[in-house]
């Protein structure tokens, strides 16, 4: 008898109710799959780090945690893992995958159906590359070893037809036909900005920096799809982190450039990133433009408040100290920022998503100090950012890792209708229109990645 049927025989025995086996696979475009597999529609996932070292694509949800909570979300990976078996554990391991809002207390607003409040799901198929190594992590729910194989083989014939099926899909795909598009509350948004430059200035007021976000509303001819609006981000802002996760008929989806936090089983590293500039028209005008941010006082300010914070953080999470570069710039197509990594090796007691809480949001979503800058926002913002600005990625059910970036240049999508969200940090020399000019930077990249040069 194979002695992993053994081990599945035993965790029956145990009482254990999901299990999870998997298989490598030959090196395959992931993205291509997510296309392919129209048949999941509603129902996907996927995730791309920036140096595409690691890309999942999900399928089908086994559970769904709708409304999950930073702060009791834990306890329910703890009794997932009590539910769960899985013989390998490595680099082939079951994932829980989704995100949490950015303010779980706040209502979202309607657009968002139910992924306004997070969501988490244990997916039946998930596929993960990392590096040169695929592998498809196959979960299911069973009583016993015969149910268990009978339904693995059928979600295995699955895969094999949605990996037949890519290699004939093309990679190119046609823009959506922009029928409208406004900017959302735009004179209260100004006003928002006025009136907290305003209290920051003011000094009985306990308010360093608040970020301040605002929507675009696009209307398209067609059906915006994920698989579509991916393909032209992978295309377009190569070096962030890729995300969709759908939920019926709607989905959120964005690109990235702010890691939040990864976690391995013995380091925690995380990024700061604030300050905003556009990109030149040519090398020589790009390079002065990103010299002249490294040096603007108004931005720089503004990135030193997000590495104070990070680093009063960390040092709460970390063995030794933390090891940081120097200040830097990070480039996408649109637009550039101030950048510096930090790292340091982990507390042996510190879980991951307790060290997640307690970085979330940064100043460069929420501001500082953090409880009063979260507060401004919900009374000033016009309207709720639903899973804008919060953690999105990935958690281990076995071990203790994962990995979240920080979900900006974003949107949420339903049929032909999108939301897109653009958030700028708001500092005591901060200028109301120039911040409006930033936002509207900002929207670019989800933008373009829908209804192209437009």
């Amino acid at each position: 008898m194979n002695s992993n049927v053994t081990k599945y025989q035993q965790a029956f025995d145990l009482g254990k109710s999901y299990f999870s086996s998997c298989e490598q696979i030959a090196y395959a475009d992931v993205l291509a799959i997510y296309r392919a597999a129209e048949a999941a529609k509603g129902a996907r996932y996927f995730w791309r780090n920036p140096d595409q070292t690691m890309t999942i694509a999900a399928f089908h949800w086994l559970v769904a945690y709708q409304k999950p909570s930073l702060t009791a979300f834990d306890t329910t990976q703890k009794e997932l893992q009590t539910k769960h078996y899985q013989p390998e554990t490595d680099a082939c391991q079951a994932l829980l995958l989704g995100g949490f809002a950015f303010d779980e207390s706040r209502a979202a607003q309607a657009e968002w159906a139910q992924l306004g409040s997070g969501l988490f799901v244990l997916p039946e198929i998930m596929i993960k590359q990392e590096g040169s190594q695929t592998w498809v992590v196959y979960t299911v729910k069973a009583s016993n070893e015969t149910q268990r194989r009978t339904q693995v083989a059928a979600l295995q014939a699955q895969v094999m037809q949605w990996i037949e099926h890519s290699q004939q899909v093309e990679a190119t795909a046609p823009f959506a036909v922009v029928t409208g598009q406004v900017e959302v509350a735009v004179p209260e948004w100004l006003q928002a900005v006025e009136d907290t430059v305003h209290a920051i200035k003011d000094p009985s007021i306990d308010l360093t920096k608040v970020v301040l976000a605002r929507q675009m509303r696009l209307t398209t001819m067609e059906e915006i799809n994920s698989a579509t609006v991916l393909t032209h981000l992978s295309q377009q802002q190569p070096n962030t982190y890729l995300f969709a996760m759908e939920q019926e008929a709607t989905f959120f989806i964005g690109a990235t450039p702010e890691r939040l936090l990864k976690g391995t089983v013995d380091h925690f590293e995380t990024v700061s990133i604030a300050g905003s500039a556009p990109r030149g028209q040519t090398e020589a005008e790009d390079q002065a433009l990103a010299d002249e941010l490294l040096q603007d006082p108004k931005n720089t300010h503004e990135h030193q408040v997000v590495v104070d914070r990070l680093a009063n953080a960390l040092s709460t999470l970390i063995e030794d100290g933390f090891y940081s570069e120097k200040r830097s710039v990070i480039k996408n197509r649109d637009i550039q920022h101030l950048f510096v990594p930090l790292k340091g090796r982990r507390k042996t007691d510190v879980s991951f998503l307790s060290a997640v809480q307690k970085l979330h949001p940064t100043p460069a979503l929420g501001g500082e100090p953090k409880a009063a800058a979260v507060q401004w926002i919900k009374a000033h913002e016009p309207n709720s950012r639903g899973m804008y600005g919060g953690p999105i990625g990935w958690l281990g059910i076995q071990q203790d890792i994962g990995e979240f970036a920080v979900a900006i240049r974003s949107g949420v999508v339903t049929q032909n209708s999108a939301t897109l969200y653009a958030g700028c940090g708001i500092v005591a020399d901060s200028q109301a229109v120039a911040e409006e000019q930033e936002t509207r930077l900002k929207f670019q990249p989800m933008r373009r990645g829908i209804i192209g040069d437009v």
